[in-house]
């Protein structure tokens, strides 16, 4: 093992080093003399922990209980772009996400707020700034427009309960 310590008087300081035995390349904390792994980086297949010296994954980040997020992507000004808290909310355009995902809109920007699509099916579910829903179209002109050849059967769009009886339908031909 090949480490070099940085410490400020017996108590607190940094530890860089190579662990021969593990091998991976550590980064610890030190404080009251014990050591606390900041970031680990695997030889064997160059996985990164933060907070974790066995990262099974490219990137590995855990944390501990108290009352930090988890993670955070920021502008250069400093605004939020994207959080995890330590709740596992996630948000985008949001420093604190309310629910699981929680999207955020810049004001003033005319861009869609939520957009999945697909490579096969093309455009699915569309959402923009004005609050217009568009399923199987990015130009929604209504609260809730559906757009699509529906099925096989002629059927566009149906409501059913939680039997999946359906309780209204809409035709292809708009019947």
């Amino acid at each position: 093992d090949t480490n070099i310590y940085f410490k400020e008087g017996l108590s607190y300081g940094a530890k860089v080093g190579y662990l021969g035995l593990s091998n991976r390349f550590n980064i610890s904390m030190i404080e009251s003399d014990e050591e606390y792994p900041a970031i680990s980086v695997l030889r064997s297949n160059r996985n990164v922990g933060i907070g974790d010296v066995a990262p099974g994954t490219k990137l590995s980040i855990v944390g501990t209980a108290g009352a930090n997020d988890m993670f955070d992507v920021a502008s250069s000004t400093g605004t939020s772009v994207l959080r995890i808290t330590k709740d596992g909310n996630v948000g985008i355009g949001t420093a604190g996400p309310l629910s699981k995902l929680d999207i955020w809109k810049t004001t003033g920007s005319s861009a869609d707020v939520f957009h999945v699509s697909s490579t096969t099916a093309g455009d699915l579910v569309t959402v923009l700034s004005s609050g217009n829903v568009g399923i199987g179209t990015t130009t929604p002109t209504a609260k809730l427009m559906v757009r699509g050849d529906g099925t096989t059967t002629g059927r566009a769009f149906a409501i059913s309960d939680s039997g999946a009886v359906e309780k209204a339908t809409v035709l292809g031909n708009g019947n």
